[in-house]
C-alpha cells in the first residue's frame, strides 16, 4: 500500500508540473492577447476546428480530467476498471511523463507568443521553424501523445485508456484542421516546410542515408 501510494504521489507531482508550465506559457500569452467572452472563443474554435471535434473535446476532456482524479484520490472507485499491468511498465509511463517535462518547456519556449490553445491565427502570426519545429510540424501534440500514453500506463485504468484512445483520435483530427488552416495563411511556404519535416516524427532520407553507406563501403 505504500509502495502504491508513493507511486501515485511521484506522479501526481509530475502531472502538476506539467499543467504549471502549461498555465505559466497561457498566461503570459493571455496578457499579451485580447480577451474575448467564452460564447466567441468556442465559436471561433468551431469556425477552425468544427463543431463536432469541439463538442467532443469540450465532452471527453473534463470527463478524463475526473476519472484521472479518481485514479489519485479515491483508487477504490477505480478498482472494476484496472488492468494487469506489472509495476515495470508503469514505472515506465512515469518515466515517459517526466520526458514530457522538457520537451514541453522546449515546444512552448520556441513558440512564444504565437501558442493558443485554441486553433487561431493572429494578424502578426508568424510560421515558426525553429527549435523542435525544425524537424517535426507538431511537436506539441507529440508531448500530448506522449503524455496521454504515460497516463495510461500509470493508471493502468481500462476505463482511463478508452478516454486515451478517443481523445487522440479527437486531437489527431485536429492536426489535419490545423494543417489546413496553416496552409490557407501561409501558402507555398507552408507547403515547402511540410516537404522538409515530418508531422510526428523527423523525415529520414533513406536515400541519403544509403548512399553513405555505400560510400563508407568503397
Amino acid at each position: 500500500m505504500e509502495v502504491e501510494l508513493g507511486f501515485r504521489l511521484i506522479f501526481l507531482n509530475v502531472c502538476v508540473l506539467i499543467y504549471s508550465i502549461r498555465r505559466y506559457y497561457g498566461a503570459k500569452i493571455q496578457s499579451l492577447t485580447e480577451k474575448i467572452s467564452r460564447s466567441d472563443r468556442w465559436a471561433e474554435s468551431a469556425k477552425y476546428e468544427g463543431k463536432t471535434s469541439v463538442v467532443s473535446r469540450t465532452i471527453l476532456s473534463p470527463i478524463w480530467v475526473a476519472a484521472l482524479i479518481l485514479f489519485f484520490v479515491s483508487p477504490p472507485w477505480m478498482a472494476w476498471s484496472s488492468l494487469p499491468f506489472p509495476m515495470w511498465l508503469r514505472w515506465a509511463g512515469i518515466g515517459l511523463a517526466m520526458v514530457c517535462l522538457p520537451f514541453l518547456a522546449w515546444v512552448q519556449n520556441t513558440l512564444g507568443n504565437h501558442w493558443s490553445v485554441h486553433l487561431k491565427l493572429r494578424a502578426d502570426h508568424k510560421l515558426v521553424t525553429s527549435g523542435p519545429y525544425k524537424w517535426i510540424r507538431h511537436p506539441m501534440y507529440v508531448v500530448l501523445f506522449l503524455f496521454i500514453v504515460s497516463v495510461g500506463l500509470v493508471s493502468a485504468s481500462l476505463l482511463i485508456a478508452i478516454l486515451n484512445m478517443l481523445l487522440i483520435i479527437v486531437f489527431y483530427n485536429r492536426v489535419n484542421k490545423e494543417e489546413e488552416m496553416m496552409t490557407q495563411r501561409f501558402g507555398d511556404e507552408y507547403r515547402t516546410y511540410k516537404q522538409s519535416t515530418g508531422r510526428f516524427l523527423p523525415i529520414i532520407n533513406y536515400r541519403r542515408t544509403k548512399a553513405r553507406h555505400h560510400t563508407a563501403r568503397i
